[in-house]
């Protein structure tokens, strides 16, 4: 839900519209993951290419992009706050998948 989503210390990408804060060429933390545009900066979440992709929850919150083609896009059209993020869905895995 929304509320569990936005808990601090929550793996899970927060729901909600979020704009655009700003772009880096990659993570200091992992330079595999490039292409940076960030939308809650100060929890340290952005959408990135990362070159795999599993098909579990492997990041504190951000969004994992398989293609850097749709990276570099993202990055090149987006404008700090006026592009707007939009987080919604359901997780489906089962819920020990995040301890």
């Amino acid at each position: 839900d929304e509320t569990t989503s936005r808990r601090s210390g929550s793996k899970c990408t927060p729901k909600g519209t979020y704009p655009v804060q700003g772009f880096q060429r990659r993570l200091n933390s992992d330079s595999r993951a490039t292409y940076v545009t960030w939308f809650m900066q100060r929890r340290g979440i952005a959408l990135h290419y990362f070159p795999s992709v599993p098909d579990y929850a492997a990041s504190h919150g951000c969004v994992r992009l398989e293609s850097e083609h749709v990276a570099r896009l993202i990055q090149d059209n987006a404008r700090v706050d006026e592009t707007q993020v939009v987080v919604s869905g359901t997780w489906t895995k089962p819920s020990k998948q995040w301890s």
